[in-house]
């Protein structure tokens, strides 16, 4: 299996998750600072 070799379907699917698991870390950075760095 090969990410490099991935059709635009499945980096449109990656981007999708990324920007959904991106979303709920912010949601949870809301509810629950983290110390900056």
């Amino acid at each position: 299996m090969s990410v490099m070799a991935s059709s635009g379907a499945d980096r449109q699917a990656l981007a999708q998750v990324a920007m959904v698991a991106i979303k709920a870390i912010e949601d949870q950075s809301v509810r629950a600072p983290v110390p900056a760095n």
